[in-house]
């Protein structure tokens, strides 16, 4: 069991392949199961995940990709039986970012057809992209494909403007994963102000609709956009 004060993962089996996390606000609470259907997959080279070519920028990074979900969140006095699946990241490291690192674009998604995808780029303060990071395919079946930053592009197809830092975020993307097996998406934010702000540090972090050669959903997030990384990973 993995607890803060009242919130908590618990373990219903001894794998840990069934868990259930309950937490509860004065506006909130949600007490869901959730069971772990594919293997752990490792991010990067057999889990360490690059950041830059500079010796100890890189994370442990491990994903699981797919937690069938049922449960309920209670909004207020409203109760909501809710169904689905969750994404689990779980990143370790001392040292991460590279120096001239202004921030990153990271999605994490999951696709109708029993596959998922992280895929992410690290802008740099120049403008450019960092080629050190790439992203991760993940088969029905639990195998993965790692990807190389050049197997992919990610374009920026709309923007929006912060009401709360003023700051200008992308607000939709396509994405082309290139190759003889390469296909094509867009991802779109399920509403556009999902920004995180007030609390030291500023950024945007929210649900997406992915609609293309692959359907599904899932999470991005972007940071760096009211300032930058720089010395805080």
């Amino acid at each position: 069991n993995v607890w803060l004060e009242d919130w908590q993962v618990i373990a219903e089996n001894d794998d840990a392949t069934l868990q259930r996390i309950t937490a509860t606000t004065e506006d909130f609470s949600i007490d869901v199961q959730l069971e772990q259907v594919k293997p752990p997959a490792l991010q990067g080279d057999n889990g360490l995940s690059p950041k830059s070519d500079e010796v100890g920028n890189a994370s442990y990074y491990y994903t699981l990709s797919r937690l069938v979900t049922d449960g309920t969140i209670q909004i207020g006095d409203e109760q909501f039986a809710v169904s689905g699946n969750t994404w689990m990241d779980h990143e370790f490291s001392t040292s991460a970012l590279g120096s001239d690192a202004q921030g990153w674009d990271w999605f994490g998604l999951i696709f109708d057809n029993d596959t998922e995808l992280m895929i992410g780029q690290i802008r740099m303060v120049d403008g450019t992209r960092e080629p050190a990071f790439g992203g991760l395919l993940i088969a029905p079946d639990g195998t993965t494909r790692y990807l190389d930053s050049s197997d992919f592009t990610i374009t920026a197809t709309d923007t929006w403007l912060s009401p709360h830092t003023d700051a200008e975020y992308p607000a939709g993307w396509d994405v082309e994963i290139l190759g003889d097996d390469g296909f094509s998406f867009t991802v779109t934010p399920l509403q556009s102000d999902q920004e995180l702000h007030g609390g030291g540090i500023e950024y945007w972090e929210g649900a997406v609709q992915v609609d293309g050669d692959v359907t599904g959903y899932g999470y991005a997030e972007l940071t760096g956009y009211v300032g930058t990384m720089q010395n805080r990973f």
